[in-house]
């Protein structure tokens, strides 16, 4: 298998699934808009559309490796919460079937803009407390690519604010 990318239309922001040669899936950013929920909206459903890109592991969870968010502005994680499993990979439910993330990649740096005059979106927060519950030990470490991990990264500084094209 050659490696693929996948862009999809979320507008103003990015999503980007990176599938590698190994057969990772790479999720780059997020914006899952409401609006696609809406039958009389044009707004693509992109939640449906990385879901059909995505496996299931052996217990039938839908899944990505990684999920790389960039900076914490709302067009880059809006749906966070509402389709993706947030917790523990073994407290996912089935009924609720969001999506697991096994490794989470982000700088430190990205939630330093935080700031009276820069207040993060609820999906921001919400991908902050998990990095840091990755971090405090609750999660546990990735033994091997099959099983199911919850581990986050820490990286390189992210651009300055307002050198994302969707901010200029």
């Amino acid at each position: 298998m050659t490696a693929q990318l996948s862009f999809f239309p979320v507008g103003n922001g990015d999503m980007t699934l990176v599938q590698t040669e190994g057969g990772n899936r790479i999720l780059i950013d997020m914006n899952i808009r409401s609006a696609a929920d809406d039958p009389d909206d044009d707004t693509p459903d992109v939640a449906e559309k990385l879901r059909d890109k995505l496996v299931r592991d052996a217990a039938g969870r839908l899944y990505v490796d990684v999920l790389l968010l960039s900076h914490p502005d709302e067009d880059h994680c809006r749906g966070l919460r509402r389709h993706f499993h947030l917790g523990p990979s073994d407290e996912w439910s089935k009924s609720a079937d969001k999506i697991v993330i096994r490794e989470i990649w982000s700088s430190p740096m990205v939630f330093r803009r935080a700031s009276r005059r820069h207040v993060l979106c609820d999906d921001a927060r919400a991908f902050n407390a998990e990095v840091r519950r990755y971090g405090t030990g609750t999660a546990r470490p990735r033994a091997t690519p099959a099983a199911t991990p919850d581990r986050a990264r820490g990286g390189a500084a992210p651009p300055a604010y307002g050198s994302c094209p969707c901010h200029r």
